[in-house]
């Protein structure tokens, strides 16, 4: 077997559990305590509240292109810090 290494990656994870419910928590809370008297109101969703664009994870290898035309920014210590092995 191979002693190959792992490409390096970087990855935002966006927001964590506790960020997305707290938001949602205190909305929540808010329309509660507005409207703890009447008989009927109304709870958005959590979809509604918060996006799936707002707590995506999106993730792309770090390396080096060597071409000026299609550099990216990555230099050797970038490659390294990332590096997984």
């Amino acid at each position: 077997m191979s002693r190959s290494r792992r490409k390096p990656y970087y990855k935002d994870r966006g927001l964590t559990t506790h960020e997305y419910w707290s938001v949602i928590r205190h909305e929540w809370k808010q329309k509660i305590n507005e409207n703890y008297y009447q008989d009927d109101f109304y709870l958005r969703p959590p979809k509604s509240i918060i996006s799936d664009w707002d707590y995506c994870d999106y993730w792309f290898y770090v390396y080096i292109k060597l071409y000026p035309p299609y550099w990216n920014g990555w230099d050797e210590e970038d490659v390294k810090k990332y590096s997984r092995k």
